[in-house]
């Protein structure tokens, strides 16, 4: 009788203990600040990517992370875009151009290794997106701050997910005159790069930036959570023609 009932809770615990490791496939969490649910996958079981937009991003370690804690996680990202681009022809008398414009949403796919070290159940992801202006090189801003809940993950393991992106609008124009003039113009921002951090209970666990010249925005501190902006249909007016006729 003994025997008997060892073995029954032996067996349950057996059959449950699959469903119970951090490595589970399709496991979903959901965030409080945005209701966005995530879905994790095992690597290769995501959903493919446009691969004409995918890019993967060079991440460095930041300068307010302690080193060692490259032995404890292993983060990669990858960028893809699910752009709305309109293209048009514009013909006058005298000039002719060609014009494209619309939002393009830069959308990461993360991958995150728990190498040395497991992620534990209230670890936060924290993706920092920053734009570049496209008129102005050095004009550099922070869009958008995506928190994400992190599923618990067992030493050794790896999750895939993609984290909700950042719309950016942009106008590029083209164009040339009779005398063979020729004219180009950019409007609007293009995604500059990321910083991507994992919090526990408000303290940094790990840091990851890209391009180098975000290092001087990264910080030990949990960023706020920040919505995107939302564009509004017809709020970008058509662009103007590239030359006005002379007197």
């Amino acid at each position: 009788m003994f025997k008997h009932s060892c073995i029954m809770p032996l067996a349950v615990l057996l059959f449950c203990w699959p469903h119970t490791q951090g490595g589970a496939q399709n496991r979903e969490l959901t965030a409080e600040t945005t209701g966005h649910r995530y879905v994790f996958y095992t690597p290769g079981k995501e959903p493919a990517a446009p691969a004409k937009t995918l890019a993967s991003l060079r991440l460095a370690l930041s300068p307010c992370a302690n080193r060692l804690t490259v032995m404890d996680y292993n983060l990669q990202a990858q960028v893809y875009q699910d752009s709305d681009i309109q293209k048009a022809r514009h013909d006058g008398l005298h000039w002719s151009a060609q014009s494209e414009r619309g939002i393009t949403r830069y959308i990461p796919r993360i991958t995150l290794t728990a190498r040395n070290k497991p992620v534990e159940i209230g670890t936060v992801m924290v993706i920092e997106y920053f734009s570049q202006d496209l008129a102005d090189k050095d004009g550099i801003t922070r869009e958008a701050v995506e928190h994400i809940p992190l599923v618990l993950t067992s030493k050794g393991q790896t999750i895939v997910f993609d984290g909700i992106g950042v719309p950016l609008f942009k106008s590029e124009t083209q164009g040339s005159n009779l005398a063979g003039r020729i004219s180009s113009s950019q409007q609007g921002k293009e995604l500059l790069g990321m910083i991507i951090s994992l919090f526990q209970e408000g303290e940094l666990l790990y840091q990851q930036y890209a391009p180098a010249v975000l290092s001087k925005f990264c910080a030990p501190a949990m960023a706020e959570p920040q919505k995107p902006r939302h564009f509004q249909q017809g709020e970008f007016q058509p662009p103007p023609r590239p030359w006005r006729r002379g007197p």
